[in-house]
C-alpha cells in the first residue's frame, strides 16, 4: 500500500474562507492541518483572502508571483515527461501538512534518529505509522538480527544522490552497490516501495523513497517494484533527473529553510514533488481547495 490516505469521506467547501459540509475524497486530518497552515503560511496568497501573513516574513524581490514559476521538468523512463508547475507552493503545503513531515512521530523525524548501519524494529514501526506502509514486523525479522551488514557498509552515508557526477557515479559503481543492496532486503513483503522507506532512513542524502505512486509518475518499467536490477536504475533516473533540477530544489529547500522552518533536504523534496503529481494522493484531492487559496489553477497542473 502507497500514501494514499484510506477510502473515507470527510468534509470540504470553501465559501469565502470558511469550510462548509460536501462530500468529498481527503482526509480530516489534512483538512485541519490545512486550516491551520493558513494562517501562517509565508506566501501571502497563500495566508488567506485578504493577503495578511505574520509580520516580519518578507518575500525576496518580486514577491509571491516569481515564486509561482518555480517548475520542475522530469524525462521520464518512457520518454514522456512530467512537468510540475508551482513546486514551491506545493513543497510548502507537504511539509506543513503530510503526517510523513509534521509532528514528533513523523517518519522525517524518525530519520534523524534511525541507527544508520543496520535495520531495527523502529525502522518497521516508522515505516508501518506515517509513511503508510503495511509491512509485517516478522518478514523483517532475519535482517532486524543480522545486525550491520556489508551491503549497508557498501553505501558510503557521504555520498549525495543529487551531487554525485556521472565519473563518481562510475567509478564508486554506485548504481551495482544499490543493486546489491535491493538483492539482499527484497523478499516477500519487502519490495521497492517499504524498501527504499527504510533505506531511506540508512542513507537519506543517497535513497529516495519510490512507491508505487513515484514509480508512476516515473513512467518505470512493470515489475520494476520487484526486481533489484532495474530498482536501482530507477534510481539512477531520479540522479539524473534531479541534478538537472537542483537549482530549483535547492531554491525550494531555502525558502522552506527561511520562511517556515522546516529543513528537508533537495532529494527529499524531489520525492515528494513526484509523488504529490500523482492523481490519487491526497494533495491532489484537496487540489482544488489549495487551488483557490493560491488564486491559480491546480497546483502542479500542466497549462
Amino acid at each position: 500500500m502507497t500514501r494514499g490516505w484510506g477510502n473515507y469521506v470527510t468534509t470540504l467547501a470553501l465559501r469565502g474562507w470558511n469550510f462548509v459540509t460536501v462530500d468529498t475524497m481527503g482526509g480530516g486530518f489534512y483538512l485541519e492541518s490545512l486550516a491551520k497552515y493558513a494562517a501562517f503560511i509565508s506566501n501571502p496568497f497563500l495566508a488567506g483572502r485578504n493577503g495578511h501573513r505574520d509580520p516580519g516574513i518578507s518575500l525576496p524581490d518580486g514577491g509571491a508571483d516569481n515564486l509561482s514559476e518555480i517548475t520542475v521538468r522530469i524525462r521520464r523512463m518512457d520518454g514522456e515527461s512530467l512537468v510540475i508547475h508551482h513546486a514551491l507552493q506545493m513543497a510548502e503545503v507537504f511539509f506543513r501538512v503530510d503526517p510523513s513531515a509534521v509532528g514528533p512521530n513523523a517518519y522525517d523525524q524518525r530519520v534523524l534518529v534511525s541507527c544508520p548501519d543496520r535495520i531495527t524494529e523502529e525502522d518497521i514501526h516508522a515505516i508501518n505509522g506515517t509513511m503508510a506502509a503495511r509491512s509485517p514486523l516478522k518478514a523483517w525479522q532475519a535482517l532486524i538480527r543480522a545486525g550491520p551488514v556489508p551491503w549497508l557498509a557498501a553505501l558510503d552515508p557521504s555520498w549525495d544522490l543529487l551531487q554525485l557526477s556521472d565519473t563518481e557515479w562510475g567509478d564508486l559503481d554506485v548504481e551495482q552497490r544499490l543493486h546489491a543492496a535491493f538483492q539482499a532486503v527484497f523478499g516477500p513483503y519487502r519490495r521497492l516501495a517499504v524498501v527504499t522507506k527504510v533505506l531511506y532512513m540508512k542513507r537519506p542524502r543517497l535513497v529516495p523513497v519510490c512507491d508505487s505512486f513515484v514509480l508512476h509518475q516515473l513512467g518505470a518499467p512493470p515489475g520494476t517494484d520487484g526486481d533489484p536490477r532495474r530498482s536501482a536504475a530507477v534510481i539512477g533516473h531520479l540522479r539524473r533527473e534531479g541534478q538537472g533540477n537542483v537549482d530549483a530544489l535547492v531554491a525550494i529547500q531555502d525558502r522552506l529553510r527561511r520562511e517556515n522552518g522546516v529543513y528537508p533536504s533537495p532529494l527529499r523534496i524531489f520525492e515528494a514533488l513526484i509523488w504529490q503529481s500523482h492523481p490519487d494522493t491526497w494533495y491532489q484531492k484537496l487540489a482544488p481547495l489549495i487551488s483557490t487559496w493560491l488564486g491559480s489553477r491546480t497546483p502542479g497542473e500542466e497549462p
